[in-house]
């Protein structure tokens, strides 16, 4: 349990100064009244979407979407240096899952975020987090582990859950491998991965597989959207908030 409190701890205080600091990734602030604003670096963002005339995501083929997502990589600052990075495969229910991983300290074992990117389920890889789970590792002093899942179209739900459940399995049980301790062990993601991350707490759950200590949620798709948020009447109309 103290375990567990320390990585609920590690996590909450490195995620809130990592994704503060990344441009791809700002925190929305709230005005003293019921109204919300956009944090200056979102609204920098937004800016640069309308100064660039492009169609809404949702707008976009497939490639146009994964193509203009590469773009986000430039957005992000400079990369953090960590102690030890590399690429590696795990087995997922139709082939190799490519995963990156990210110690801080190497020779240690440091608990386990296992890391799954944004991008509406359709973009997004482990390059466009990459400065972001860097950040992550280095802030937190865990060992952060970002997977690719497979996207939609090709490959349709519950095709991204199960890779990002069955990845979550290989890594906990070689955690000894990358340098893990497989006790304490989180889930992290943003916006679509937020909700992976969510799903793969839940089938861990119902299947009995690996005991989680914490979820990182990012912005998280969780719920169907809802003009009723304050966050929705005040910003959803805008370019990428909607």
């Amino acid at each position: 349990m103290n375990r567990e409190r320390h990585l609920e701890a590690t996590l909450s205080q490195g995620a809130a100064r990592t994704f503060q600091a990344i441009a791809f990734y700002p925190t929305p602030h709230r005005a003293r009244t019921a109204a919300m604003t956009l944090h200056p670096q979102a609204q920098a963002l937004l800016d640069a979407f309308r100064e660039q005339n492009l169609p809404p995501f949702e707008q976009m083929s497939p490639t146009q979407a994964r193509l203009v997502a590469l773009g986000f990589r430039d957005l992000q600052g400079e990369p953090e240096a960590v102690g030890e990075t590399r690429d590696i495969l795990v087995p997922g229910p139709a082939g190799m899952l490519p995963v990156r991983v990210y110690h801080p300290a190497p020779g240690e074992a440091r608990p386990l975020v296992v890391y799954f990117h944004g991008g509406g389920w359709v973009f997004g890889d482990v390059e466009i987090v990459d400065k972001p789970c860097r950040a992550l590792a280095k802030v937190s002093r865990c060992v952060v582990a970002s997977v690719n899942y497979r996207l939609s179209p090709e490959s349709k739900f519950p095709a991204p859950a199960e890779d990002c459940y069955s990845a979550t399995n290989w890594l906990v049980e070689h955690a000894a491998e990358i340098g893990s301790d497989p006790n304490a062990v989180a889930v992290a993601g943003d916006s679509a991965g937020g909700d992976l991350a969510a799903v793969v707490a839940l089938m861990a759950r119902d299947r009995r597989g690996p005991k989680l200590a914490f979820q990182l949620l990012v912005y998280p798709v969780t719920a169907p959207a809802t003009a009723s948020a304050i966050s929705a009447r005040t910003c959803g109309s805008d370019r990428a908030l909607s």
